[in-house]
This record gives C-alpha cells, structure tokens and sequence, in this order.
C-alpha cells in the first residue's frame, strides 16, 4: 500500500492490556485519524512499554513517579484504496494475504543491518519520501 494512501502514527497511551487497549484504541483511532473510522481499516500493536512505578503506589508524595506508558504504532488505510489493489491482484490471478504499507516493507529490509536508526529515502518520479527507522 502506497504510504500516501496510509496514515501512521504513535500514540503514547497509559499501560494497558488485551481488552482494555483494543477498547482505548478504538476511541483513541478517531482523535488522529481524519476521516470517518468506518471508512478506514485500522490496527494498532505496541512498540515500548515505559515501565515505572505506578503513582498510587508510591507513599512519597514529593515523588516524580509516574504512571506506565506504552507507545502503540496506529495505522490506518482506506478501504477503497484496499479495493483497487485487491481488484487489481485478483485480476492478475494473484492470490494476496495481506497487505503492507510501502514504508514498513522497506524497514523490514533494513532491519537486518541491526543498526540503531537508519534513514530511508524513496525518490520517485513525482514524490519523495523519507523515513526515519528505528
């Protein structure tokens, strides 16, 4: 999937699990996303966990603890866009499992490299683009 037809982003989100986060995120998903929900497909996976003391906890009141965080990586991707190239691939009798942004295929082929951050550039005819992997 083409990254203009994606948005990406990190949410930074109290520690939360299973149930909870699937039910946080679906809320969460419509402050960032800027159509309507129903029009996008939308997953989310954790990428850090922070942790640190919880502050009800802690009996130190002069204490700068604070609550676990987690940051989740949100995506979303128009279904219609989803559409075309599914019709696209069924018409060259193709069989597709999934689906992945352009940007996240080309951090998998970096991540072997096993470097800290890695800069992708992706210079097209009309378009460039840069990412920053980690």
């Amino acid at each position: 999937i083409a990254s203009s037809a994606a948005l990406v982003s990190v949410v930074h989100t109290p520690t939360r699990d299973g149930e909870q986060l699937d039910a946080h995120m679906q809320t969460e998903a419509q402050k960032y996303i800027p159509v309507p929900v129903h029009e996008v497909f939308v997953e989310w996976s954790i990428i850090s966990d922070t942790t640190r003391e919880n502050i009800f906890d802690k009996k130190n009141e002069s204490s700068n603890v604070t609550a676990a965080t987690q940051k989740v990586l949100l995506t979303a991707v128009n279904k219609e866009k989803v559409a075309i190239y599914k019709r696209i691939l069924d018409l060259a009798g193709i069989a597709s499992q999934f689906h992945e942004i352009e940007t996240f295929s080309g951090a998998r082929a970096v991540g072997a490299l096993g470097a800290e951050a890695v800069l992708l550039a992706d210079l097209g005819a009309t378009s460039t683009k840069l990412s920053v992997v980690e």
